[in-house]
């Protein structure tokens, strides 16, 4: 099987450079991308911390109904990263 990733993000052009948009469906592409490329414990790291990011309304981007912006949404992904172990 062969996949195709991209990016989409001039999907919507009117919130481009606001530092609005969702990152989460970028972070979530990649994590397919590991999977595909066989990294299935590195994607299920990404999967687990935005899945913990998003059990916190802070940090929920205006599509959620909140004001977090990508990168306040970016650093709590991260971080939760960091906060997690490893299982690879």
């Amino acid at each position: 099987m062969c996949r195709v990733s991209t990016s989409r993000s001039m999907a919507s052009p009117d919130i481009a450079g606001k530092g609005v948009a969702n990152p989460v469906a970028c972070m979530l592409s990649g994590a397919l991308l590991l999977d595909d490329l066989g990294h299935t414990g590195a994607a299920r790291h990404i999967r687990d911390a935005v899945a913990a990011t998003l059990r916190d309304a802070r940090h929920h981007t205006a599509d959620l109904g909140g004001n977090a912006t990508t990168a306040d949404v970016s650093s709590a992904v991260l971080h939760a990263m960091e906060s997690q172990e490893w299982d690879i």
